[in-house]
């Protein structure tokens, strides 16, 4: 334990019920002197993260940045009683801080700007929930601290100045995160991404103005990107054309909850990512067959397909192998045993299927998985028509390589056959 370096005290209250904890006497959660003790014992510390911990003030900040001299990095968010006389104090005086999180709290720019000259290793910055104003992004700009990675998470108050100030200056970032910000538009990113052309991370999430317009112009103007999530924007409609967008480079792409993405848009977005490793159109209606066929059969490369909560997904329009696929995330669509049959006799290598809560599964879709993908490890069958206790034993004894199994709702499982199946080494139960 004396030579822990890295340790996450966060949230405590996802392991309680607030309320009762809140009407004892106990408290809930770590206080200054708990960090303090570990401060003392635990020297060699390099990574702490608080957040969540409501007792915790600035004394517990200043505790860890004098007996911790090898931190360098401290997680914050949430924390009501930490200010900004505790951040000031880690930017003055913890010479090796490179990454701070900060949630709900403001920074006046004169004391922010003056610590930031001292952190002359800070490269990244997460704000989330804040009140951020241009004046502290000029600030941050004006610093030239070696920043590799910056959010901001559903901040307010900042401008499209701000920000274009910050990449102005920081253009080597390789990680940017913009997200629920209401003034992004299509012609916004246009600007944005001239300046991440080295990021190999842009999230533009919950930016709702933003259309296929904006998605194929950073997937265009950023060569080096390997992951881009436009969570709950606009794609699918289009302000704007844009040609040339074929992105090689990138591997992952998330684009779930957007209510107007299209097949067509799809398979534009499978022309220009020939080598998506990770797509996610979970809760996107207006998507089918076709247009995740179009996605499967052009990038030969997917290993990870996430489809949740789509409805009319019911098939993956599959009309040739698909050796690198593994992982099928597909709870709550309509995935039907029609498509169970298709994905069993085109994806042999399949590890993990989730289609808890597919009522149009059936035993029949279950057991062609089974007999045919000879690799799968975990499967959660959740809240599935599926009748029949004997259906679980039957799926540990005929596939040897399953170590999970959620099995569907209404089937009990004794402790004694639990025991069982572990000693054939797959678990049964749990979610």
């Amino acid at each position: 334990m004396i030579n822990l370096e890295e340790l996450d005290v966060s949230d405590p209250r996802d392991d309680y019920n607030v309320d009762d904890v809140m009407n004892t006497s106990d408290g809930l959660g770590i206080t200054d002197n708990g960090v303090d003790l570990i401060a003392s014992n635990l020297s060699s510390l390099r990574k702490v993260n608080l957040s969540g911990n409501y007792f915790v003030s600035d004394k517990s900040v200043v505790s860890l940045v004098e007996k911790c001299r090898n931190l360098e990095e401290i997680m914050m968010k949430n924390c009501t009683f930490i200010t900004q006389n505790g951040v000031v104090f880690a930017l003055r005086n913890c010479g090796n801080l490179r990454s701070v999180g900060l949630l709900g709290m403001d920074l006046a720019v004169p004391e922010t700007s003056e610590a930031l000259g001292f952190a002359r290793n800070l490269s990244v910055l997460d704000f989330s929930y804040m009140s951020v104003s241009d004046g502290l992004l000029y600030a941050i700009a004006k610093a030239s601290i070696p920043l590799k990675k910056f959010t901001l998470f559903h901040c307010k108050e900042f401008t499209f100045s701000g920000v274009l100030s910050l990449l102005r200056m920081y253009q080597a970032l390789e990680y940017f995160a913009l997200e629920g910000v209401y003034w992004v538009t299509d012609r916004t990113v246009i600007d944005i991404s001239k300046f991440l052309r080295k990021a190999n991370t842009v999230k533009l999430n919950f930016c709702s103005k933003v259309t296929s317009s904006g998605l194929f112009t950073v997937l265009k103007n950023c060569s080096m990107l390997n992951s881009l999530e436009m969570e709950k924007t606009n794609v699918g409609t289009e302000d704007f054309a844009v040609n040339d967008a074929k992105n090689p480079h990138i591997r992952a792409l998330c684009l779930n909850a957007n209510k107007t993405l299209s097949n067509e848009c799809l398979e534009k977005v499978s022309l220009s990512c020939p080598n998506l490793e990770l797509i996610d159109v979970s809760d996107c209606p207006g998507i089918t067959r076709k247009g995740v066929g179009e996605v499967v059969r052009r990038c030969t490369s997917l290993k990870h397909l996430q489809m949740s909560g789509s409805g009319a997904l019911k098939t993956l329009g599959i009309d040739l192998k698909l050796p690198n696929l593994e992982v099928i995330q597909a709870s709550g669509s309509g995935l039907n045993d029609d498509g169970l049959i298709t994905i069993a006799r085109k994806c042999p290598g399949l590890v993990n299927l989730d289609i808890m809560g597919c009522s149009g599964v059936t035993c029949k879709g279950v057991k062609e998985i089974i007999l045919n993908c000879r690799r799968l490890r975990e499967i959660n069958l959740s809240w599935c028509r599926i009748a029949g206790h004997d259906i679980v034993a039957w799926m540990v004894f005929t596939r040897p390589s399953l170590r999970k199994i959620v099995p569907p709702h209404g089937v009990v499982i004794t402790e004694v056959e639990k025991s069982l199946f572990l000693q054939h080494g797959c678990m049964v139960g749990g979610a």
